[in-house]
């Protein structure tokens, strides 16, 4: 059954790639959203850098004349550089807060929008950190991150009046290619930390993020999930 349109950004990531592969096989047709695409993509439909001026309403025009209105948004691109404070600089603040949590905030605008104006339901996905609660070694990081908790909170119970659901996960130590640029030696000191002793799969937050999209979590609104290996 064609459960309707869900687009994911940061799809060629490890918890985007394995989230448009879940939607899919649970019945959505899916579209992927990234700033880099190859000819092998299944579902990187639009190549798009989200701190370009704009991105984001010319995104939702294209979709909604190609494609039509979606119904659900997972927002998951992000950037991660594992800088410290002292060496953070004006411009890499201003990209991680620019893809983390303003390309987020608009893209979510012109999504509610095109619902409210077809008077649709619909469902927000948001991808947040366990270091927005917790801290980091990423100050910006983990500061864009509590940006889209705060966002997510917010936007609960403002949208519930129109049907549409806001959500986030948020994951602590999952073993993707941007973790595994950052130092070594962090990130063995942050597992000895998880109780679980270990990183998550992509796959497992991939999981999460599909039952908030859909009807199992119909009554969840301005929640974040944790998906951390039980930190805290």
């Amino acid at each position: 059954m064609n459960q309707g349109l869900a687009v994911v950004t940061g799809s060629r990531g490890g918890i985007g790639r394995h989230t448009c592969q879940l939607l899919a096989a649970r019945g959505w047709e899916v579209l992927g959203v990234d700033r880099r695409r190859e000819p092998e993509d299944r579902y990187t439909a639009y190549r798009l850098d989200l701190c370009a001026p704009d991105a984001e309403a010319e995104l939702f025009t294209s979709i909604l004349a190609e494609r039509g209105t979606p119904r659900v948004l997972v927002n998951n691109a992000g950037v991660f550089g594992a800088v410290p404070f002292l060496d953070t600089g004006a411009d890499y603040l201003d990209d991680v807060f620019a893809v983390n949590f303003a390309a987020a905030f608009r893209l979510t605008q012109q999504f509610v929008r095109a619902l409210v104006t077809e008077g649709s339901p619909g469902v927000v996905v948001n991808v947040a950190s366990v270091t927005a609660r917790m801290g980091g070694f990423d100050v910006a990081y983990a500061a864009s991150k509590a940006a889209v908790i705060g966002m997510t909170r917010s936007l609960g119970p403002e949208l519930a009046p129109y049907g549409i659901r806001v959500n986030a996960v948020a994951p602590g130590h999952v073993d993707t290619p941007m973790l595994r640029a950052s130092d070594p030696d962090e990130i063995a000191k942050r597992r000895t930390r998880i109780p679980l002793r270990r990183a998550a799969d992509p796959r497992e937050v991939a999981e999460v993020i599909g039952f908030l999209a859909g009807d199992a979590s119909s009554y969840m609104t301005g929640t974040t999930v944790d998906v951390n290996g039980g930190v805290h």
